[in-house]
């Protein structure tokens, strides 16, 4: 019994998933079978208005970087309870625009050990729609030519497609 459960735990890997928005934070825990078939195994999100400092006076200030540290911890107690062999931390521009940014990673690093990547908004744009291309509709609405409207806490993108290619992107 003790070696097919070896056998089992070293075909079965966990992956993490933080994301931190303007509002919100959140973790997913997926279970990687050897088939690479994915699954979501745990989705928790804990409000965190980091938008508000953000978005107003250019900087994150002291209690949220506080309380951002404390949803972080408990993400890191999560993901060694699933026993996580890998994770994926990241912001996009929450952060990225904040004139202190490099002492709010390093504080979250310290105090939770997770390091958290900052994405451009064409990367956090790529997955967005790469997320969306999954679906066999979508493919045939932007050969038809859509607008794809991504809203979020502190921006805007408007992408227009036509004959199944971005024609144009704007964002607000």
């Amino acid at each position: 019994v003790t070696k097919e459960k070896e056998v089992l735990s070293v075909a079965i890997k966990t992956f993490a998933a933080i994301y931190i928005g303007s509002y919100e934070v959140s973790l997913k825990v997926f279970e990687l079978s050897p088939k690479k078939q994915l699954r979501k195994i745990d989705y928790v999100r804990s409000r965190v208005e980091l938008g508000k400092d953000s978005f107003t006076k250019g900087i994150i200030g002291y209690e949220l970087v506080e309380e951002l540290c404390q949803v972080l911890k408990e993400f890191r107690r999560m993901m060694d309870g699933y026993q996580v062999a890998d994770y994926r931390a990241y912001s996009s521009n929450v952060l990225r625009d904040v004139s202190n940014k490099l002492f709010v990673l390093d504080q979250i690093l310290l105090r939770t050990g997770i390091e958290v990547g900052i994405l451009s908004n064409s990367e956090h744009r790529f997955i967005g729609y790469k997320s969306l291309a999954v679906n066999p509709f979508f493919e045939k609405l932007i050969q038809e030519g859509a607008a794809v409207a991504d809203v979020g806490g502190g921006s805007m993108q408007i992408t227009l497609f036509w004959k199944g290619k971005a024609s144009t992107t704007q964002q607000i």
